[in-house]
């Protein structure tokens, strides 16, 4: 399955543990994509799995928009 396929509740999931960490839900804030996202936070943690991570988060925003990404990070 690819990621344009992923249900919100499935990246929900995937994107959980980025939660943990500030630096990684603000990187997925304000990026300009899911990519960048990853190249960002891959740049600041040096952690690939982290990394992938906020790439999942920021799926979210892409996919299903800005109220959706703020509703997620607020509730979980």
């Amino acid at each position: 399955m690819t990621s344009d396929k992923r249900t919100l509740t499935e990246l929900e999931i995937m994107a959980r543990p980025a939660l943990e960490d500030p630096g990684l839900v603000k990187i997925a804030r304000d990026s300009r994509s899911p990519s960048s996202a990853y190249n960002l936070a891959f740049k600041a943690t040096g952690n690939k799995a982290k990394a992938k991570l906020c790439r999942w988060l920021r799926m979210i925003k892409k996919k299903y928009g800005d109220k959706e990404f703020e509703r997620f990070v607020r509730e979980s």
